[in-house]
């Protein structure tokens, strides 16, 4: 059954227009990321609570900065 499911894919994919494979490919990279268990994702539940809103403020605003400057180094 696997086998008929995967070539009907393929024909589909391979009827598709050109400018429609991008969006493809960002499908199948969506559904395909390995995904955290919720147990790893929980542990980071309330890190930030104890921030003050200054802080907070600080971080979040300055953040897409940083992160370029980091990307450009």
């Amino acid at each position: 059954m696997q086998s008929k499911i995967r070539q009907h894919i393929i024909s589909r994919i391979n009827r598709l227009p050109e400018q429609k494979l991008e969006d493809l490919m960002t499908y199948i990279d969506k559904i395909d990321a390995p995904k955290l268990p919720s147990h790893q994702i929980l542990n980071f539940a309330g890190a930030w609570k104890d921030l003050d809103e200054v802080t907070l403020d600080e971080f979040t605003t300055n953040l897409h900065q940083r992160r370029n400057k980091s990307l450009r180094q």
